[in-house]
């Protein structure tokens, strides 16, 4: 995601996943910015915050363990909004899907990154 170049950003990327199992991934998002959502397109699971980073905030959503961290404020799982689904969030195995995100508030230092984790029993991720 990288179009944090102005004061509302609002992105999507393609995302050709052809991993055999669901890939729960683990965002990091740098401030400064009030990250409003992340949404899957395809199975429509949402992430949904409203929280303000600071700079140089960098805040780690992390969809397999279900936690979300703050490297200012610790733990912060509980603000995530009720309607999310941390706990559902994924990529499906071997489908194209488009992921978006919503930031206000950026700067050219603002942005999200999405990671995988390396798939231990299959090894395909």
């Amino acid at each position: 995601f990288d179009d944090t170049t102005y004061s509302s950003a609002a992105g999507g990327t393609s995302i050709a996943y052809t991993g055999t199992a669901n890939l729960y991934p683990l965002f990091r998002v740098t401030g400064p910015g009030v990250l409003r959502s992340i949404r899957n397109g395809l199975t429509g699971a949402k992430l949904i915050f409203n929280y303000t980073l600071f700079a140089g905030e960098r805040v780690t959503i992390d969809c397999e363990a279900r936690r979300v961290t703050s490297t200012l404020r610790g733990d912060i799982t509980a603000l995530v909004h009720p309607s999310s689904q941390l706990d559902a969030f994924y990529l499906a195995a071997g489908q194209t899907q488009t992921l978006y995100t919503h930031m206000t508030g950026t700067t050219g230092s603002s942005g999200v990154v999405m990671e995988g984790y390396r798939a231990l029993l299959t090894g395909d991720v």
